[in-house]
């Protein structure tokens, strides 16, 4: 691993819990139980912290609302919160991925008490988007290289050529348009860039070539079936390009949320760190 990569590693460790967090709709007397109720389900909310004397102590479900009529019925509603609602705002925020489920809520807690939620829709905050496409990059860094690995040092980027203008089993190019990007890379050498064939490659012409030349191995790094392997990489592909492209699957919390989960243990097994 390059101390670039290393860098990138750490840096994207050091995002926390309150930059992706959102300041809580809370059920407090401010509102009617029906104002509050018509905001939680505009916003998809499950839960709802309860506000009372300024301070955040419970939590209740937003279904229960529809049978309240007054601040006095909602003060003692819902439940107590307990240290598993409770995440640090300065938590990294991956520590904070596995605990997502359907619906739930964490309470960010700060120096002076609640003061913010997230949920799996906060996944989609730049903060969190940044996060993923730091991770991707180490991953295809460490693809790369493990191709790399398996080619002669002598002559590697001859070598990496000749894989990529090889064929599958059916007889169809393991690299689409192959002879473009070998032209491509040989006026980038001419040039003195000092890029190898395999980092010129896309990240997704890296995953077909290791898919013939290091996947075993970094199965092995994994611990996973090298299929499973395959798709995992595939899906942390689809999280870069997404977030690279701002594409519509951004918008879907649930598919980022177990993208970013992936990618954060693929980034962690493949590096170590």
């Amino acid at each position: 691993m390059t101390e670039k990569m290393k860098a990138i590693m750490e840096a994207a460790n050091r995002v926390t819990v309150r930059s992706i967090a959102s300041t809580p709709h809370c059920v407090e007397a401010k509102q009617t139980p029906a104002e509050i109720l018509a905001v939680a389900r505009k916003r998809n909310y499950h839960w709802l912290p309860v506000r009372s004397g300024g301070v955040i102590r419970r939590i209740m479900k937003a279904s229960d609302l529809e049978n309240l009529n007054s601040w006095n019925e909602l003060e003692s509603q819902g439940r107590e919160i307990t240290v598993d609602d409770l995440v640090a705002d300065d938590a990294p925020m991956f520590s904070a991925l596995e605990r997502f489920e359907q619906g739930k809520l964490l309470l960010c807690l700060g120096p002076d008490g609640v003061d913010g939620i997230v949920t799996a829709h906060d996944l989609n905050r730049p903060a969190a988007q940044l996060f993923g496409f730091a991770l991707a990059i180490v991953i295809e860094s460490e693809v790369a290289r493990e191709i790399e690995a398996g080619l002669p040092r002598a002559d590697e980027d001859e070598a990496a050529i000749r894989l990529a203008l090889e064929d599958d089993p059916s007889g169809r190019p393991v690299l689409p348009g192959r002879a473009g990007k070998v032209r491509r890379w040989r006026k980038q050498e001419q040039e003195s860039t000092n890029l190898s064939f395999i980092s010129s490659l896309s990240f997704g012409d890296k995953l077909r070539l290791v898919e013939r030349n290091g996947l075993s191995r970094l199965s092995l790094k994994c611990s996973l079936p090298a299929d499973e392997l395959l798709g995992q990489l595939y899906e942390v592909k689809k999280l870069r390009d997404g977030v690279a492209h701002d594409l519509p699957a951004l918008r879907n919390h649930v598919l980022v949320c177990s993208r970013l989960r992936t990618a954060h243990r693929l980034a962690h097994a493949l590096t170590g760190l």
